[in-house]
């Protein structure tokens, strides 16, 4: 801001799903009071919209290939569970 110079806005589930370096992210963090945020990374691209879910409903992908980052996978086993078929890799 002192430089006046263009800000770019990155949310913490964009910026996780591009470090974790995989193509197509499941982010998932967790929101507390049982529930989390979840969105689905396609190429670095938001896949529909980041929402705010319990576990048990959590939108499931399509199809597999997917990677699933964030605490929220840990916090919530149910979670890790539902998404086991679509996923391919965890991010620690």
């Amino acid at each position: 801001m002192a430089r006046d110079l263009p800000l770019l806005g990155v949310g913490t589930l964009e910026a996780m799903a591009l470090a974790s370096g995989g193509e197509r992210v499941i982010v998932a963090l967790d929101a507390r009071m049982g529930e989390v945020y979840v969105g689905y990374f396609d190429g670095g691209r938001l896949c529909g919209e980041i929402g705010v879910y319990p576990p048990q409903a959590v939108p499931l992908p399509q199809d597999g290939g997917w990677l699933a980052c964030g605490n929220g996978i840990a916090a919530y086993p149910t979670l890790r569970e539902r998404l086991a078929p679509w996923v391919e890799g965890w991010c620690p």
